[in-house]
């Protein structure tokens, strides 16, 4: 319209289905019209029979045998009142199915179904709502879902160097923890223990291998290193508990891979505490509680413990747990506190280090205390989780829907946010950044529940984009995930059916104009005289601006002079 604004245009004719897919509303371009606009309408205003599934929202990550909601929203147009099943399906096995009665045409509904994954592993799942007769097509009645399950009885293997008390409260926490299966095997000689034999123990199904004083001198040498292997093999994390009774030098043929160094036999030090360090406060082992004061409280003043100051960690370990030395000072201990707990990871195999003997105290003597009597069980949960938890799934489960985008299509990104343990987080603050060679932009994402965020990015034209998502929760960063998705020409006009009567009617108002349909307009148009337009202009010139066309003047006024006067004609 600006283009043929200074023209004499008397009207303008819009032949268009009403829908606009780039660019400005013509609404407010047709309100600054320089001619009225004559409206033609072609299409079909109608919205055809047809149910759709719109959107399908469950957890990314599961465990075996826990409910896992499925939310499913549906559209439908002209079957009010019908009914239709929605059915989950694996492999073509339908595992979940709810009953659905259609309300209004053209509202959004809601279903929540219960899908329970009885196996680990990734897997798709494809949700369907039945197909009615009369639908304009039923291919948008289907949706693929992944999911990715993980085990939920964890197997755990605890080899003990000698029956103690501390053998005793790992049986007794374990329990208390419903998720996990615990396997005893405590020494009775070489090679010999008193539940089971060594070769009735499957290690190639264990998740996890403890060692509580575990090797000593008396242990089999070949059980050892079948042990160790399998730990080398399969990467098994492996949790130790030192104690009187282990011999480590056991292990020399392994020395590269331990979390600490060979020492000679252990020699406790009695009555020693456990202080929390500044690593420990963050780390998902010792972090019983979100709110740090109230994590603080929970570790201090608890009973003493007995350690082992010959066992000192490899470098690159992260402590958790240090000695208190404000209570006990060590003998003759120069330079940093000895640590008491602390992670280490090497070959991608995850290791936590207990140099702590007496923990039996822990569980049995905060008994009486409400706030802790749960306080051992939840620290061996955790760490017991951490430990098994696979590093190659990431905490942010945040992308676009899509890796494909047309140009016009809101790009929308959705999904979840775990904790360490993949429990959704609902209280984190979740950053999206997209950027392209020319631009970067950055929004705040809208927490949904249950862990999902959500959130768009319209009018992104066509190329390659980047983005970053990052999330953290009270000042602590969570994770953060990147990628690329593409943004590509496309006729959207294909997408919209429906002729838009509502907006052309408007653009015909708004600039004087009338809508008509083709019909209509062949026998009608323009139904009044069409006027010219009569513009007036006004232009000014300054001579003052113009001082170089002065200069001319006077050099040809003095010519005429000077000519004049040698010719004889003045």
């Amino acid at each position: 319209l600006d283009s043929l604004s200074g023209m004499n245009l008397q009207a303008i004719v819009l032949v268009s289905d009403g829908i606009y897919n780039r660019g400005a509303n013509p609404y407010l371009a047709a309100q600054n019209s320089p001619a009225p606009i004559y409206t033609v309408l072609v299409g079909d205003t109608s919205l055809p029979r047809d149910v759709s599934l719109r959107r399908v929202q469950t957890n990314q990550i599961t465990y075996v045998n826990k409910s896992l909601p499925v939310e499913v929203v549906f559209w439908q147009n002209g079957f009010d009142g019908k009914k239709a099943l929605i059915t989950i399906s694996k492999n073509g096995q339908e595992l979940a199915r709810e009953s659905v009665t259609f309300g209004k045409s053209g509202f959004e509904q809601k279903a929540n179904l219960t899908l329970v994954a009885r196996e680990a592993g990734d897997f798709n799942y494809t949700v369907k709502i039945q197909a009615l007769e009369g639908e304009v097509t039923a291919r948008n009645n289907q949706q693929n879902l992944r999911v990715q399950v993980l085990k939920s009885k964890i197997r755990v293997l605890v080899l003990s160097g000698a029956p103690s008390f501390d053998r005793h409260s790992l049986d007794f926490a374990g329990e208390q923890l419903k998720d996990y299966a615990f396997t005893f095997l405590t020494e009775k000689g070489p090679g010999e223990y008193y539940e089971m034999g060594f070769n009735e123990v499957k290690l190639d199904s264990q998740d996890l291998f403890i060692l509580s004083g575990f090797p000593t001198r008396f242990s089999d040498a070949a059980q050892v290193r079948t042990l160790m292997q399998a730990v080398t093999n399969r990467r098994v994390p492996v949790f130790w508990f030192a104690a009187r009774s282990a011999d480590y030098r056991k292990l020399s043929a392994f020395e590269a891979m331990l979390p600490f160094q060979l020492t000679s036999r252990l020699t406790p030090l009695e009555n020693q505490f456990a202080q929390l360090t500044a690593g420990g406060r963050l780390h998902p082992v010792t972090r019983l509680d979100e709110n740090e004061t109230a994590n603080d409280l929970l570790w201090k003043a608890l009973p003493p413990l007995e350690i082992y100051p010959q066992l000192k960690p490899r470098a690159g370990v992260q402590a958790l747990l240090a000695l208190d030395d404000r209570e006990h000072v060590i003998p003759g201990a120069a330079g940093e506190r000895p640590l008491i707990c602390y992670a280490y990871r090497q070959n991608e195999i995850k290791h936590l280090v207990f140099n702590g003997g007496n923990i039996s105290s822990w569980q049995f003597q905060l008994q009486t205390d409400p706030a802790r009597e749960q306080f051992f069980s939840r620290f061996l949960e955790r760490a017991v989780r951490w430990l098994v938890n696979r590093d190659d799934i990431q905490q942010i489960q945040i992308r676009p829907l899509q890796p494909v985008y047309n140009v016009g299509e809101a790009v929308l990104f959705s999904g979840q946010v775990y904790d360490e343990f993949y429990q959704p987080v609902s209280d984190a603050e979740v950053i999206v950044t997209v950027a392209s060679d020319t631009s970067r932009i950055s929004d705040e994402m809208i927490a949904e529940g249950n862990g999902f965020y959500r959130q768009s990015f319209s009018g992104l034209p066509e190329g390659e984009f980047t983005y970053r998502v990052e999330a953290s929760r009270k000042d602590k960063p969570i994770g953060t995930r990147s990628g690329k998705f593409t943004v590509k020409p496309f006729f959207l006009e294909f997408q919209q059916i429906p002729a838009n009567h509502t907006l052309m009617k408007q653009l015909a108002d708004v600039s004087g104009g009338t809508l008509y349909r083709p019909a209509e307009f062949l026998q009608n148009f323009p139904g009044k005289k069409l006027e010219s337009r009569v513009q007036y202009a006004s232009l000014e010139y300054f001579i003052w601006n113009y001082w170089y066309w002065l200069l001319l003047l006077i050099a040809l006024l003095g010519t005429e002079w000077f000519l004049r006067k040698r010719w004889g004609l003045l």
